[in-house]
């Protein structure tokens, strides 16, 4: 019943970013009729990938505004959530991004709501979080279906742990949705890099004086992250993993 509601479907790209959603959507044949982000930087890259440039602002713009779609695809914002942030919730003003995705939801009422957030989300507020979303959902009319998921173990070559929610409207009557079983088919960062002769990779090395490699380097491929070195103290983000892994 799922698979038969997902057929060939318009959608909406909310917090967009440089179009995460809109490429796994659009590769099965779905279609997107508007799209938003705040951050122009990801706009800009968006428009470089897709050949056209999201609206801005979301809580600026009427939901008469936007087009009737399917499917309303929305990664939050994730820092008042995620344990590298200040973990604010909703008592962030990031964190009441959730009610724009609501309002959106509740003038156009589309039949899936596909959501995404950080694992963290899953026990922030000692589950009060989830828990609130779940009831907002619901009380828009919705059957709520949620997840913690790894796209390392589904054919992506980054640990990237993530809380999905797939929400469909009750008259829909699909109660029975069960999330895709991992395939953890064989990819490394290797495969979607750059070849070794590609004249381009000149102009991507980057040299810092506070890198920090090991002696040794992998040699066998693996489907979990291989760590090879540092850059500044090591934290989120300045970690240097092999090519040989995940990211």
């Amino acid at each position: 019943m799922a698979e038969a509601v997902m057929e060939k479907r318009s959608f909406i790209d909310l917090f967009c970013g440089v179009g995460g959603f809109r490429q796994a959507l659009e590769s099965h044949g779905h279609g997107c009729v508007f799209s938003s982000d705040v951050d122009p930087d990801a706009r800009f890259t968006y428009a470089e990938n897709f050949g056209e440039e999201p609206a801005g602002d979301l809580t600026r713009i009427p939901g008469k505004e936007i087009p009737p779609h399917d499917v309303l695809c929305g990664g939050f914002p994730c820092q008042p959530f995620s344990i590298s942030g200040n973990q604010g919730g909703f008592e962030d003003a990031r964190g009441t991004l959730l009610y724009e995705i609501l309002r959106i939801a509740r003038h156009h009422k589309p039949a899936v709501l596909l959501l995404e957030n950080v694992k963290n989300y899953l026990g922030h507020a000692k589950g009060r979080t989830l828990s609130i979303t779940i009831e907002l959902l619901a009380s828009l009319g919705y059957e709520v279906h949620y997840s913690v998921l790894n796209a390392s173990r589904y054919g992506v070559a980054q640990k990237r742990e993530r809380i999905y929610f797939v929400c469909f409207r009750k008259d829909l009557g699909i109660s029975d949705y069960r999330f895709p079983e991992p395939s953890d088919q064989d990819v490394a960062v290797e495969d979607v890099l750059l070849p070794p002769a590609d004249p381009r990779l000149k102009e991507l090395v980057i040299e810092r004086e506070d890198l920090f490699l090991s002696s040794e380097f992998p040699q066998e491929r693996e489907n979990r992250p291989l760590r090879i070195g540092t850059v500044g103290k090591g934290g989120q983000g300045e970690r240097v993993y092999s090519p040989k892994g995940h990211a």
